[in-house]
């Protein structure tokens, strides 16, 4: 317990950089992912810099899915095993790493 006290405030600021990121991406994707963002009459550099702020949108929207699959890969969300039963949790758990480490 004492060795793992620091562990709280960390999940809270990953929380919290997750919820600005949602947000980033939710506010983000309709503005610049559509068709009416562009005005037409843009330079090449226009044009660049359009890409990059596309591509960031989609990164941005594929770490939101990376870390919804890590939240689904890591903790037992439907409650299918009982952790009274080391056994059974062990095995459940050696599962779950093997997936992660073939998704790595």
């Amino acid at each position: 317990p004492e060795a793992r006290r620091g562990v709280a405030p960390l999940l809270y600021m990953h929380i919290a950089v997750s919820l600005c990121e949602a947000a980033w991406a939710g506010w983000a994707t309709p503005v610049f992912l559509s068709p009416s963002f562009s005005c037409g009459d843009e330079t090449k550099e226009d044009l660049a810099a359009i890409r990059v702020i596309t591509d960031m949108v989609y990164l941005s929207l594929g770490s939101l899915a990376a870390l919804l699959l890590g939240c689904l890969v890591s903790f037992d969300l439907f409650g299918s095993v009982n952790v009274h039963h080391i056994e059974e949790l062990n095995k459940h758990w050696e599962a779950k790493c093997w997936w992660m480490c073939c998704l790595a």
